[in-house]
């Protein structure tokens, strides 16, 4: 017997007595089929959850029968991020300018499964507001001030991660009303302010008499 037929033969024998008698592993250059195919990569059946390993390109489950359809390349398992779904909610679609809008919604997979303490980004008009995450039941809420007017777009993003993949949701909400214009009243009471404060400069150094001050401050109240 040649040394070569000697190391296959025992090889065979260490087959059978670690994966057992039956064992139909075939040693191709000194590596038995099994062995070739766990370092190509473990699989796990998805019907019966039994172990499968690839078989000429192809994971079959020995125990019910079920195989891929994809034949296995690169020597490695193929693996796909599961798909993801967020939902958005609105309380109402018609608001008036500066009033708070809530928001709320889920993360869910498939087979209603959710995903909890992932993060949201929530955006308003095309600018982000805040990132929030899901609760224990996969859920989110949020509430802000709308600060624009006309048809307004609401936006839930995840971003995704190495298991999931990324989903948005999208709404649209309708602002009315007229915005106030504050910065006039603003700089109106700062020019007050200031000259009100030269006033008194001018009649605590005395350059003004007491009805002098009276009478001009008198104007400067009612401008």
């Amino acid at each position: 017997m040649s040394n070569r037929e000697y190391k296959s033969d025992a090889q065979r024998g260490y087959d059978r007595n670690r994966y057992g008698p039956d064992s139909t592993s075939e040693v191709i250059g000194g590596k038995s089929n099994l062995e070739t195919s766990v370092s190509e990569g473990i699989s796990f059946c998805p019907s019966c959850g039994a172990m499968m390993l690839p078989s000429r390109g192809v994971y079959k489950c020995n125990s019910c029968g079920y195989s891929t359809d994809s034949p296995t390349t690169n020597n490695s398992s193929r693996s796909t991020k599961s798909k993801t779904f967020l939902e958005l909610n609105v309380k109402t679609h018609n608001l008036k300018i500066n009033n708070r809008l809530f928001v709320s919604g889920y993360l869910g997979l498939k087979n209603d499964y959710v995903l909890i303490n992932a993060e949201i980004e929530i955006y308003f008009a095309g600018q982000f507001l805040k990132s929030i995450f899901t609760d224990g039941d996969g859920y989110y809420q949020f509430a802000f001030q709308v600060n624009k007017i006309g048809k307004q777009e609401v936006m839930a993003v995840y971003r995704g991660s190495s298991e999931y993949e990324m989903s948005t949701a999208i709404d649209y909400v309708n602002v009315t009303g007229t915005r106030v214009n504050v910065s006039g009243k603003s700089n109106h009471n700062e020019d007050f302010i200031t000259k009100l404060e030269k006033l008194v400069s001018l009649y605590e150094r005395g350059l003004l008499t007491d009805e002098e001050f009276a009478e001009m401050k008198r104007k400067l109240i009612l401008e």
